[in-house]
């Protein structure tokens, strides 16, 4: 394995160095060895440390989770409709908008960069729903369909149109950062981005399989027929690049992966883990040694059979493992010695955690956030440098979140709206959000210093729709009101028609057609003869009910049944005892 400094200085190589001074190089140690020498061959070891490091996936999980949130969207113009702003936020929930952002997020925290494809939904026109045949072997014109009536075969000039108001617009694909190559500008910061397409894509296109040679670009099918390794180029129309950082004297067109600095870590840590291993198999197990001991000048090994006594043992031994009570007899008293056992002290548990920590420090996280034990009253800086170092990618992800919305206008011909998510708050500062809900509570006009949109926003409240609902709200309870008022003026009118009427005692006098207690003494009438002969339970049940809807009706009933049992009672009374 070559040196890697030699590049930087020769005269820094082991070799130069060699019997002029008794310190090798310090910068090559073991793990320098296996270091890769290309960016994409970072990206294949980014992909093992993401899947092999436990502290390296709780990270990138954890940025993940904290980085993506809701999406709003908002008009640029006035005039903007609200329907257009639900076609918007529907398309975004077909595509998913969501696994997208995730989708994102974890590609371009793992590898620094990534590729996003929108593949918009199309009409193949004219083999679209017709017979067809794909031939193979003409990669620039490979469709042909047959005449009807003359039954010879022409080729087909296929062109791709997108369906306006489909119910799936298009489809986005992550491509592989290892197959892509881009064509950079420095002066200018212009990229022209184009995919080798894999082996996999190619045969099943040469297969004529017709989930990809009726769905996918017309390009990737001509790329992919052609014999020699040709490379696809993308419509910039249609693909986005997001990438992290990176140093101006390195490739500029490709972002830094932060997994870089950890790679020495974590084959530190790998070559502990090693030896622990190691240690496992030889240290940790004792190896027990039995023999007969002898006790003063008595040598047992002189007076008794060894091979007897051996089998002896042996059949105690298991006679005990079969029963832990058993109790062996021995002739003569038993030495043991034990080899090996003392692996708990050769164990490098505290090396190993030292470079799983040099790991997480690498990657710019406490600790405490990557095993969640966040103690309170670090919290709040902690996590607000957590917050400004997420601050990249939540842009990034939000210009991708405005790219799709965008994309979205020229295909469908709409409107172009505002789409982001909702400002990242990591950091729950109680304290500025109480002094800004008092400033916005200001009772005189003018005085507030935020407005309540700044406010809806601080908490992640839609500021127009709540104000909708509580128009509605209002407007409910506005109803309401009129309805209790107006039914209370009819119990009031109602109570006051039957206290006149008890009053002047002419309820049973007055005719039914003349005044409106007679009409409600009759119903009473009715209803007392339809529950006199119901069961109490019934009856109570009913009178309830009666009382919440016609407060009158039910004091007049209840006046009537007391009237009707006092009646009855009475009319009992005389006929048991006439003389009473």
């Amino acid at each position: 394995m070559p040196d890697p400094m030699v590049g930087v200085d020769p005269l820094l190589s082991d070799q130069y160095l060699a019997g002029s001074y008794s310190h090798p190089n310090p910068a090559y140690d073991y793990s320098t060895a296996f270091l890769p020498r290309k960016l994409k061959d970072y990206f294949r070891w980014s992909e093992f440390l993401f899947a092999n490091s436990p502290q390296i996936f709780s990270v990138i999980i954890k940025f993940m989770s904290y980085s993506v949130n809701e999406i709003k969207i908002d008009p640029l113009k006035e005039d903007t409709s609200s329907e257009i702003i639900k076609h918007y936020e529907k398309i975004f929930e077909t595509i998913d908008i969501s696994s997208v952002l995730i989708r994102t997020a974890v590609n371009t925290l793992v590898y620094g960069n990534c590729f996003i494809n929108i593949l918009p939904t199309k009409i193949r026109y004219p083999i679209s729903g017709v017979k067809y045949k794909f031939s193979p072997h003409r990669p620039s014109n490979p469709f042909s369909i047959e005449c009807k009536k003359c039954k010879n075969e022409f080729l087909a000039d296929v062109i791709d149109i997108h369906e306006i108001n489909s119910e799936k617009p298009f489809n986005i694909v992550f491509w592989d950062p290892k197959f892509i190559d881009i064509e950079y500008n420095k002066l200018t910061d212009e990229e022209i981005i184009y995919a080798t397409i894999d082996s996999e894509i190619s045969n099943k296109v040469k297969k004529g399989d017709k989930s990809y040679i009726e769905k996918i670009d017309l390009e990737i099918i001509k790329t992919a027929l052609n014999n020699r390794d040709q490379m696809f180029r993308f419509n910039p129309k249609f693909i986005r690049h997001t990438k992290l950082y990176s140093l101006a004297g390195i490739d500029q067109q490709w972002g830094y992966p932060i997994l870089i600095p950890t790679l020495k870590s974590f084959l530190h840590a790998a070559i502990l883990k090693k030896a622990n291993e190691a240690i496992a198999y030889d240290y940790l197990i004792p190896l027990r040694i039995v023999f007969p001991s002898g006790t003063g000048t008595f040598d047992p090994t002189q007076m008794i059979n060894l091979d007897l006594w051996k089998n002896e043992f042996v059949k105690s031994v298991k006679q005990w493992r079969r029963d832990p009570l058993h109790i062996e007899i021995a002739p003569v008293p038993v030495g043991r010695v034990q080899i090996g056992g003392e692996g708990r002290s050769l164990l490098t548990f505290q090396e190993i955690q030292m470079a799983e920590d040099n790991i997480l420090a690498a990657m710019g996280v406490p600790k405490e956030i990557a095993y969640g034990s966040l103690q309170w009253k670090a919290a709040p800086i902690t996590l607000r440098m957590l917050s400004k170092q997420l601050e990249p990618l939540i842009s990034q992800l939000n210009g991708v979140v405005q790219w799709i919305a965008d994309t979205i206008s020229a295909l469908e011909k709409m409107p172009k709206v505002k789409a982001k998510m909702v400002p990242f708050r990591l950091v729950d500062d109680s304290e500025q959000k109480m002094l800004l809900l008092q400033s916005a509570s200001m009772p005189q006009p003018g005085m507030s210093l935020v407005s309540a949109k700044t406010i809806g926003s601080l908490l992640n409240v839609d500021v127009e729709k709540e104000q909708e609902q509580l128009e509605r709200e209002s407007l409910a309870q506005k109803r309401r009101e009129i309805k209790l008022m107006a039914e209370m003026n009819r119990v009031t009118q109602e109570e006051m028609l039957y206290a006149q009427a008890q009053q002047n005692q002419q309820i049973s006098a007055i005719p039914q057609s003349s005044v409106t207690e007679g009409r409600i003494i009759q119903e009473a009438d009715q209803i007392v003869q339809g529950i006199i002969n119901m069961p109490p339970i019934d009856r109570k049940r009913y009178l309830m009910q009666l009382d919440k809807e016609r407060p009158v009706l039910h004091a007049v009933v209840i006046k009537r049944l007391n009237d009707y049992r006092q009646q009855m009672e009475a009319e009992g009374r005389k006929s048991i005892n006439p003389n009473a």
